[in-house]
C-alpha cells in the first residue's frame, strides 16, 4: 500500500495521518487488534448449548450431569 492509500483510510476511520509508512501501518494495525478484540463472533451455531457456570469461589462438588 502506498502512504496516500494509508492516510486515506486513516482519515476515512477518523484518525490522525501524519507520520511514516511504518507509522501509519502500526496505527491501523492497532486499529484493527481493537476492532477484533472488541468483536463478538459472528455466527455461533443454534446446537451449541453452553454449560451453566460454576461460581469460583463455591465449595460444593458440581452437579452431576443428567442424561436425556
Amino acid at each position: 500500500m502506498r502512504v496516500e492509500e494509508l492516510r486515506w483510510k486513516l482519515r476515512k476511520l477518523g484518525f490522525t495521518t501524519d507520520g511514516t509508512k511504518p507509522v501509519l501501518i502500526g496505527r491501523l494495525i492497532e486499529m484493527a487488534d481493537a476492532a477484533a478484540s472488541n468483536s463478538e463472533p459472528a455466527f455461533v451455531p443454534e446446537d451449541v448449548v453452553e454449560a451453566p457456570q460454576q461460581p469460583a469461589s463455591s465449595t460444593l462438588p458440581p452437579e452431576p450431569l443428567q442424561q436425556p
